[in-house]
């Protein structure tokens, strides 16, 4: 099994315009992970942590400026931005992370497949 590898890194909120943070896509996950200062509200109420293997990612679609990933038992809605990128053209960026973490585990799934056919007794 390979070890875990950082493909994409960028600014985001969770569920939400002001529980900011950073969402990473690994080879594994998809984690997103609270910035240190955030408006009290999310601080105290909203989530410092997120990860979701890709193996339970049931779906992951872009929608205008939100990325919706769905699993078995929760839907997350992340919009994503880069400070200085125009706004306009965030949407792009959503399109091209709902593909990328498709391609993700789309490779993963291909990855277990192998090992599960490299296992099995012949």
């Amino acid at each position: 099994m390979a070890d875990e590898v950082v493909l994409e890194r960028v600014n985001a909120t969770l569920d939400g315009l002001h529980n900011t943070g950073v969402l990473e896509l690994t080879s594994r996950r998809l984690i997103w992970r609270a910035h240190r200062i955030r408006l009290p509200i999310t601080a105290i109420f909203g989530a410092k942590e997120l990860s979701i293997p890709l193996g339970e990612i049931e779906a992951c679609r872009a929608r205008s400026f939100a990325l919706i990933v769905e699993t078995l038992d929760a839907s997350h809605t992340f919009s994503l931005f880069r400070w200085w990128n125009p706004a306009g053209l965030w949407w792009k960026l959503t399109r091209r992370w709902a593909a990328r973490i498709n391609e993700a585990k789309a490779q993963l799934d291909n990855e277990d497949k192998l090992l599960v056919e490299k296992d099995a007794p012949t």
